[in-house]
């Protein structure tokens, strides 16, 4: 006796390389700001205004970095 499942049909989506290079773009610089957001944490226990500024750059573009991998993958889901 063998059991047949019905499978739900999966909708396979082809990814251009022009694809996959913005999100990997995105990604990189993405994580380049982490990365310098963490060390100048621990780097600098009392920051100065230019410190400051380069910290709140960097937070700007981990939320646009976000939205924009958050953006990308959705919109190739559609």
């Amino acid at each position: 006796m063998t059991l047949e499942l019905d499978q739900p049909s999966v909708k396979a989506t082809a990814v251009s390389p022009v694809y996959k290079y913005a999100f990997l773009a995105v990604f990189l610089i993405t994580m380049l700001a982490f990365g310098v957001y963490i060390w100048l944490s621990v780097e600098y226990s009392e920051p100065s205004d230019a410190i400051k500024k380069l910290a709140d750059t960097c937070d700007f573009i981990l939320k646009a970095g976000f939205g924009a991998i958050v953006g990308l993958i959705g919109g190739k889901a559609l």
